[in-house]
This record gives C-alpha cells, structure tokens and sequence, in this order.
C-alpha cells in the first residue's frame, strides 16, 4: 500500500470542502425560498385585506343608498297595476321624490359640517367668507351628495393654487385628523379645490377660492325649479342613475349637477306636455322622452341654451366648435353665454349608452326596478363575478374612462 501523497491529500481537502460549500448554498436556497414563499403569503394576505376593505367599504356605500330607497315604488304591481303604464311609472317617481328628497335632519348634518369647516378656515383667514352653492345650497342634492364651498378671501396676492395648497396642509395636520378624512389637493383643474370627507357622516366637502357667480348659478336654479315643477323630481331620480352609473362626477368625465339640470330645462322647454299641462305633467313619459332624447342627441354639431324659451345651434355657425374634441356636447351657460358647463364631460359615449339602455328597459317594463338595479342590491351581487367588475368600474373610473377617450377619438 503506496502512502497518500500531499497532493492527493489536497485534492481531498478541496473535494469536502467543494461538498459542503454545495450543501451551505442547497440550504441558503432553501430557506430563501421559504422566506419568499412567507412574503408571498403575507403580501397576498394585504391585498386581499386591501381588497376586502375596498368591498365593504362599497358594500356600506351601497347599504347607504339603499336607505334611502322607498319602499312603496319597489311594488308596483300592487300598487299602480290598473293604471297605464306611463302613470304606473309617474307614481313610482313621485314616490322616489318623496322618499330620497332633502329632509331636516340631512340639512342639520350639513350645516354641522359647513359650521366645522368654517371655523378650520377662518383660523388662518379670520376676514375670509364662506359662500355655499351647488346642489346643496339649490336644495336638489341627494342624501350622499357633496358639499360645495367657496372661500373669499378679500386682498389677496397669492394664487387659489397655493391657497388651496395652505388649506391641504391644515386639513391633513393631527389637529383635525379625527374630523376629517381622505384630504386631496387638486391644483391641474380649471377652478382648483380641496376635497375632503367628514368622519362622522362620511359626505364629501368640496372647497375652491374666489369663485365668481357661484350664488348666481344657485338662484337661477331656484327660480327654475319654481318655473318648471317636473323638475325636481327628474332631477333627483336622474342624479341618483348617473350615481349608481359613476357619471355623475365632472372630474371623471360625467355629468355635473348644474350641467344636468340645464339638460333637463332645455327638455322641459321643448316638451308639449309641460307647454300644454305644465302642473299635471305626466312624469312618466317625461322620462322616458328625455332618455330618448339624450341617447339619440348629435353631441358633435348641436349646443343647448335655455335662453329665450330654449334653443338649439350649430356649434359650428356660432365658433364654439372644438376641433381638438368635436365629441363634447356643448351646454350653454345662461350666465356666461361663453361658457361651456359640459367641457369636462369626455365621457358623453357612455352616458349616452346608459341614457340608451334606460329607454329600451323603460320602453319593456315601465318601472324604476329596470334603471336603478335594486334588485342586483338587494341580492348582494357585489360578491359575484358581474358585482366585482362594477365595483371596480366604480372605484377606478378613471381606467375605464381612459378607455373611453380612445374610443371617443377612433369614432363617435
């Protein structure tokens, strides 16, 4: 037997030391793995918790709704059967007017808020004034509707941007954090504003600077609403479909209150039944027309103005047609003749579908089940696959708007 040599000896060494080195890294894979697979789960477990507090959070806002509700308008068959069906569906929008229309107790919330919001802003701006417009301050605003103020700040030098920025930075400190929630700044828009919540009863506050005419739009829409008593009710029942459709925010590219509201006069003028019958006008076929009316409407060449009794115009006579986006539909405004209250609704397609939709369920079965989806609700249809798409749609509209813009600029 020949005696092991050095080098022999090294390569041995070189060997188990290879070999453990492979075992080290086989065991350092190992426990890498496993922690990947702990953070995978553990991510998974967030965003499903994210997820499922997105879901209930919708879940509440659809509980919220849905409290307001009548309870009388859901049966019909009972109630309004032996009547014509265009009379059918005026009594059931009678009874949604009168069981979602403004009560004391909702407008006792609302001056709370607007009285908390005050005393935060005139901290910083004690000569400042708060002027309240929009539907809250016109009286058609939905239990869940949005607060609009407008600060005055008289002799200012500064910018409403870096106003709003000041307000921002009060509303996020820890002073008033368990008052209010959820503050965003948006400087990118025509009129910049702060948006907040109340904690306590969840509606939204709306606050811009030195807004001008925003007390005139409130009284035009009072005296309206004294003009034409259709309105109202439509206006409401409306809102509340452009709700549950997510085109009822401007700055998604829906439908605003105020631009609704012209829509629903321009309407009202050229209607016969409100020209003939203007105090018993039938409801029923009002909304159905104006679905049908709005779901066929040439948004490209013709504006609306309720000026003068109510007219049409060629966008392109008169020189307001855009060519960047001939898609927008073009509502005057009878305070300013050179404004446009429609200019950030981009997604008139889709108000269109919806406004087409309505007619054809309305046309089939003259009840407010077929637009407004109560049934879906009450069925808890959140939790399966058709919910989900919709409360995504809902919570992210801006995807799905974006969509929309591409095929706005394809084809009208």
């Amino acid at each position: 037997m020949s005696k092991p040599t050095n080098q022999t000896k090294k390569q041995e060494a070189f060997k188990s030391l290879f070999q453990l080195y492979q075992k080290m890294s086989e065991q350092v894979k190992r426990t890498q793995t496993k922690e990947n697979k702990k953070k995978n789960k553990s991510k998974s477990k967030t965003q499903n918790k994210k997820t499922q507090k997105l879901k209930q959070t919708k879940q509440e806002e659809m509980k919220s709704c849905l409290k307001f509700e009548p309870t009388l308008s859901w049966e019909p068959m009972y109630k309004y059967s032996h009547l014509d069906p265009t009379l059918k569906l005026h009594g059931e929008i009678m009874d949604f007017y009168e069981a979602i229309k403004p009560t004391e107790q909702n407008k006792a919330t609302r001056d709370k808020i607007v009285a908390n919001v005050t005393k935060v802003i005139q901290s910083k701006w004690k000569e400042s004034t708060i002027a309240i417009y929009g539907s809250y301050a016109s009286g058609c605003y939905l239990p869940f509707s949005d607060i609009d103020l407008s600060v005055l700040v008289p002799d200012t030098v500064q910018s409403n941007k870096k106003l709003v920025q000041k307000l921002g930075s009060i509303f996020r400190s820890k002073k008033y954090q368990k008052q209010f929630t959820e503050v965003v700044v948006i400087k990118t828009a025509k009129v910049p504003i702060v948006k907040l919540k109340d904690k306590a009863s969840g509606i939204s506050i709306d606050i811009s600077f030195n807004l001008q005419n925003c007390r005139k739009a409130v009284e035009l829409t009072k005296e309206q609403i004294k003009t034409y008593p259709p309105l109202l009710p439509l206006l409401l029942l409306i809102k509340f479909f452009l709700k549950q459709h997510s085109l009822n925010e401007p700055f998604y590219g829906g439908v605003g209150s105020y631009s609704l509201m012209l829509m629903i006069v321009s309407h009202l003028q050229m209607h016969p039944c409100v020209n003939e019958l203007p105090t018993i006008a039938n409801l029923g076929t009002l909304l159905i027309d104006f679905f049908d009316l709005y779901s066929k409407f040439n948004y490209i060449t013709t504006g609306i103005s309720i000026n003068n009794n109510g007219y049409y115009f060629n966008k392109q006579i008169v020189g307001v047609f855009d060519f960047t986006q001939p898609h927008l539909p073009y509502v005057q405004d009878p305070l300013d003749s050179k404004n446009n209250t429609t200019r950030s609704s981009y997604a008139i397609l889709e108000c269109r579908e919806a406004f087409a939709s309505a007619y054809r369920s309305l046309a089939q079965n003259a009840s407010l089940k077929s637009i407004l989806n109560i049934n879906n609700h009450n069925n808890n249809s959140i939790n399966n696959k058709q919910g989900d798409n919709e409360y995504k749609e809902e919570y992210y509209p801006q995807k799905r708007l974006r969509k929309n813009r591409k095929r706005l600029n394809q084809k009208f």
